[in-house]
């Protein structure tokens, strides 16, 4: 069984939610946080259901509850997990590409992750990558890049997600700038539906109304302007790649 638990933050999904068909046969622990208008909806068709006691108070607000939720109950870190994850996979080297190789049960995966964050007296955060974006990664582990959708946190930093910017990039500099490490495993990589293809999330997130996505791009520019530049492609807002995750020198330190 995993030791930190699985919390898995949701909006208007109970029923087309996915990420929790890969923990049912398995003995893995998760969490469904969701806000008071649909807790009963989900408690009806879940047993273990979190209220996160707000409603549309936007993705930084449940994040940040799932930590101090967690801390709460004991834990010095837990997983955060989209909910519209389809499907696991192991991805190892090979002599041109990754293999693609489907996980059916991934306890195995989330205890190396757990026990990795457990040796690294300086662990920020780890994550595994999007299958889109693993097939021709050359480290099985690429350092001090930005966590994302899947996503192991370390409880006792001062980093927390911040309202109106986009808080992926946003959490993990801060976590960086704390000279934390964060840990991308390119040997595993998860698949989701197409952006937008499904209702609920943050399609029905605040975060997102009012040309939200856009708003909040041109905040985490404003933060960090020497860094980031937005721009928009086929319509919608979108951050240039950047150099930034270079100037991170830090590097994992094992507990002697």
């Amino acid at each position: 069984m995993n030791k930190y638990p699985i919390c898995i933050i949701s909006k208007d999904r109970h029923d087309i939610c996915t990420t929790h068909l890969l923990f049912d046969d398995y003995n893995i622990k998760y969490y469904y946080m969701v806000e008071p208008q649909d807790y009963d909806l989900y408690k009806s068709k879940f047993k273990n259901v979190i209220n996160i006691q707000e409603n549309n108070l936007g993705i930084y607000y449940a994040r940040n509850f799932c930590i101090d939720w967690s801390k709460k109950n004991g834990y010095d870190k837990h997983w955060q997990a989209d909910d519209d994850i389809k499907s696991f996979y192991y991805r190892p080297k090979t002599e041109k590409y990754r293999d693609r190789i489907k996980i059916n049960n991934p306890t195995k995966m989330l205890l190396e992750m757990e026990n990795t964050s457990n040796v690294c007296v300086n662990f920020g955060a780890s994550c595994i990558s999007h299958d889109g974006f693993v097939f021709s990664k050359k480290n099985d582990i690429d350092i001090n890049k930005m966590i994302y959708c899947f996503q192991l946190i370390n409880n006792n930093t001062f980093a927390r997600y911040q309202p109106d910017i986009s808080e992926d990039i946003d959490f993990s500099l801060q976590l960086l700038f704390q000279n934390y490490v964060t840990l991308i495993y390119n040997t595993y990589s998860f698949t989701t539906p197409q952006s937008g293809s499904m209702q609920g999330g943050c399609n029905a997130s605040v975060d997102y109304n009012n040309n939200g996505r856009k708003k909040r791009n041109i905040e985490l520019v404003n933060k960090y302007p020497q860094w980031f530049n937005e721009y928009t492609k086929k319509g919608q807002s979108e951050i240039k790649p950047s150099k930034i995750w270079r100037t991170f020198k830090q590097v994992p330190m094992q507990k002697k």
